[in-house]
């Protein structure tokens, strides 16, 4: 089974956790996202970054499942798949949530229950810690429940659907995509036109299953799409369309949805459209980066930016201690002499990414040399001339 690379989701990533700094930097620190600022609604929006992280994520771990089926090979194997993806956020996040722990006095995270809550990855399933450690990794819940659904997942389907079939791999994620939204349309029921609170119903897998199929739908189709040698036209030959469909539906929403900042200030309504909206744009970034052709493409492969790519998990983990850090020391006092705006998205950056560096360099690489080597199974035996017609294995 051949390795497949693509660069320019490390470009992704990079903007994913950009938006992410943005959002609470400009949208909460400056005080941006307020009703009564200009950019107030499109810094709301900026949250799509947890979004097309999600998209990312449903794409390239489902991949290697759906192409192991398409070769007709064993599943990845269930010990070096969970190896893998702890030795991808464990250390990283354990580091920084010990960090943050000691030089910001976190309540709650350095006793014996705060230990089994935050460094397992369970504080969102209750409403008093949902939100506290590092405030922005209960979405690093979601994506740890996500690794564990993934491989059962894909022996699940593989049972339902025996065979080598694409289009029941893309029928089992529309179910999955459904579960996902009759679950929100129960839990968002349940408010009424009220408003949405920050419980753990809406911060739980079940709530995004959705987001991560749409990504693992379209692992799907670019498995199909490699096999037989091209992407579609639509994709290929205008992907700037699609980032142009992205920034519309962004702008569109910001513009007219009246949504506030955060869920916890919005109608079930509201939420939903939040929800759906931020699909389409992650979408609409996601598909042509796969594909990296056109101008899309040369502008995700440019250096800085994959840098930025490379160390966008530390820069999500860090940027919102460093900012509480910056307001602890007092930074708001330059706000006198450099816009806000400026002042918060900028010593934000720069802290976040130079902690971001160090965290790759002493932490994140070195676990990733722990890794098993990607390839999981023994290649596929050729089939006999006899056999059915269908996709050859690979070379």
């Amino acid at each position: 089974m051949r390795d497949r690379r693509f660069p320019a989701l490390d470009s992704l990533r990079a903007i994913a956790a950009l938006s992410i700094l943005a959002y609470h930097a400009v949208g909460f620190y400056a005080r941006g996202a307020g009703e009564e600022t200009l950019i107030g609604p499109y810094v709301a929006r900026l949250d799509v970054g947890v979004t097309l992280f999600f998209l990312l994520s449903g794409f390239l771990l489902y991949r290697p499942f759906v192409q192991a089926r398409r070769d007709g090979l064993p599943q990845p194997r269930l010990l070096p798949y969970a190896w893998r993806r702890a030795l991808r956020i464990v250390p990283a996040y354990w580091v920084a949530l010990t960090l943050a722990a000691v030089v910001l006095s976190l309540p709650g995270v350095l006793t014996p229950s705060g230990i089994v809550t935050f460094y397992g990855f369970l504080q969102v399933y209750d409403g008093d810690t949902a939100l506290k450690g590092l405030g922005q990794c209960w979405t690093l819940c979601v994506e740890v429940a996500f690794y564990a659904l993934l491989p059962l997942w894909a022996w699940l389907v593989r049972r339902l659907a025996p065979g080598r079939s694409l289009r029941a791999e893309l029928a089992a994620l529309v179910l999955l995509a459904a579960v996902g939204i009759a679950y929100k349309a129960v839990v968002l029921g349940a408010f009424g036109s009220v408003t949405v609170s920050f419980e753990p119903t809406l911060l739980v897998l079940p709530a995004f299953l959705d987001h991560f199929a749409l990504g693992m739908a379209i692992a799907v189709l670019e498995v199909g799409w490699e096999e037989r040698g091209a992407a579609p036209a639509l994709v290929t030959r205008r992907p700037a369309l699609w980032w142009a469909a992205a920034a519309a539906v962004f702008v569109g929403v910001a513009a007219v949805s009246g949504i506030d900042a955060t869920p916890a200030e919005s109608t079930s309504g509201e939420y939903a459209v939040r929800h759906a909206a931020n699909a389409a744009v992650a979408l609409g970034l996601l598909l042509p980066a796969v594909v990296g052709t056109g101008i899309i493409g040369a502008f995700l492969v440019w250096t800085p930016l994959r840098w930025l790519g490379i160390v966008s998990y530390g820069i999500f983990l860090y940027h919102l201690p460093f900012l509480q850090l910056l307001s602890d020391q007092g930074l708001s006092r330059w706000e006198a002499h450099v816009h806000p705006y400026l002042l918060w998205a900028g010593a934000g950056l720069a802290g976040a990414v130079a902690l971001a560096t160090l965290s790759w360099f002493a932490i994140e690489r070195p676990a990733l040399r722990l890794k098993p080597p990607a390839g999981p199974h023994p290649r596929a035996r050729p089939r006999p001339a006899a056999a059915p017609p269908g996709p050859a294995p690979r070379a």
